[in-house]
């Protein structure tokens, strides 16, 4: 993947060059309206099922760390799978450290990665679709998870590492009192942003070209899942999976998207754990 500098971010993105027609916002905002951008690395999430806005502060922080240390770490706890089996947390997705650009404007948050010399929407939300973020720091770096709401009504936590965190944590608290602009004026002007596809080879879970006998031996309890690469059909990406005792299967992804790892349901899931690869 090509690496993007910041300074190179500025110079050649139209997003940064002409904020008012790229993001939507009147130049006489309390605040600048292409909002403020940090350059931070995109580490993964977690799908939440069920709301937490009826949780106090401290269950609310606790449930932001736990999702943080098992992106970063790329490891279920024992605390995590309870809550999955409660179907309160989803299955986590860790990436490879993504190159991504965060930018806090008025009322909306959104992520994006520079590719190719393109600007690749990753998610946009409102800010009041933000219902918890909360800093952590794990072997000397800071992450922050930050709880969404997307668009399509599906929650999760965004885990990202960024080294201006009390910069970000101000520019986030400094919006939440603000009102904000209905979500569908904003949309129709922002419709010409193009989505970024996850591609599966970022998954932490991918473990690149593999048979399907040599796959089943890395997946130890039902429930434990890879994904990997087709020996026999170039470019077709297959999901291995254990149901039971010396009982596999597979399935072939329509696309390499891992989009499709955010329209997990707890519920009768068979893929429950993802098993990283060695080297990750």
């Amino acid at each position: 993947m090509k690496k993007t500098s910041p300074s190179d971010f500025y110079a050649n993105s139209s997003l940064a060059n002409n904020p008012a027609s790229s993001w939507g916002y009147k130049p006489d905002n309390p605040i600048n309206s292409s909002g403020d951008t940090f350059a931070v690395r995109f580490m993964g999430l977690v799908p939440i099922p069920r709301t937490i806005r009826n949780r106090n502060i401290e269950e609310r922080d606790h449930i932001v760390r736990l999702c943080i240390n098992t992106v970063v770490n790329c490891h279920a706890s024992n605390e995590f799978r309870q809550l999955l089996a409660q179907e309160e947390l989803g299955p986590y997705i860790s990436v490879n450290k993504l190159e991504t650009f965060l930018n806090v404007a008025n009322f909306m948050t959104s992520f994006f990665h520079i590719d190719d010399g393109r600007s690749r929407l990753l998610g946009r939300y409102m800010n009041n679709q933000i219902s918890h973020y909360k800093a952590s720091e794990i072997d000397n770096r800071h992450y922050i998870g930050l709880v969404m709401k997307s668009p399509n009504g599906k929650r999760e936590c965004n885990v990202i590492m960024i080294d201006a965190v009390d910069e970000l944590l101000r520019k986030l608290q400094s919006v939440d009192a603000l009102n904000h602009s209905p979500i569908a004026t904003l949309g129709a002007r922002l419709k010409s942003t193009q989505d970024y596809d996850f591609k599966l080879e970022m998954l932490a879970c991918f473990h690149g070209v593999l048979e399907h006998s040599a796959a089943c031996s890395r997946l130890r309890n039902s429930g434990d899942f890879l994904v990997r690469s087709s020996p026999n059909q170039p470019g077709v990406f297959v999901a291995t999976y254990k149901i039971g005792p010396n009982q596999f299967e597979k399935a072939i992804f329509p696309e390499n998207n891992i989009n499709i790892f955010k329209q997990f349901q707890v519920r009768n899931c068979v893929l429950k754990r993802p098993i990283v690869r060695p080297d990750f």
